[in-house]
């Protein structure tokens, strides 16, 4: 069996509470093609969301979009995402999907960092890590990474 190319702190724990801390700071820099996958959503009239652009662009990047109170403009009301609970978690941009992990490569190895901005990690609660990191794979995968990628995982 080929060892895991990724490194990542081992004592860390992670398990999502669906908080939705993750989602109220923060700039999100989208990735090729997710602002486009946003727009094209078909949202129910009822949902306040037909219309609202998903990104703002700034410095060439695009970042998604934002309230006046700095929440992502896809937090729902009981601190849930609405693309994650109308389209399902595929829907979401991969940074989202990813949290609270970061990813960086470095030659044939690549670094996972972790923000203990997330209540779970600085907390230490839920199962370790590393059994997380199988599922990584078909991240790297997904995104395409190149080591000159603009937008990696982080």
């Amino acid at each position: 069996m080929k060892p895991s190319p990724f490194v990542y702190p081992e004592s860390v724990r992670f398990e999502c509470t669906g908080c939705g801390d993750c989602c109220r700071t923060g700039q999100v820099m989208l990735g090729p093609g997710e602002s486009d996958a946003l727009a094209s959503l078909t949202w129910p009239a009822k949902s306040g969301l037909e219309g609202v652009p998903p990104a703002k662009l700034r410095s060439g990047v695009e970042l998604l979009a934002r309230r006046a109170d700095g929440s992502c403009v896809y937090l729902g009301d009981r601190g849930h995402c609405l693309v994650h609970e109308t389209f399902g978690a595929m829907a979401k941009p991969l940074i989202c999907r990813l949290f609270p992990f970061g990813f960086q490569p470095i030659g044939d190895r690549i670094a996972v960092d972790v923000s203990f901005a997330c209540k779970s990690v600085s907390e230490h609660s839920g199962p370790l890590i590393g059994p997380s990191a199988q599922g990584w794979d078909r991240f790297v995968a997904e995104a395409g990474w190149s080591d000159d990628a603009l937008h990696p995982f982080s």
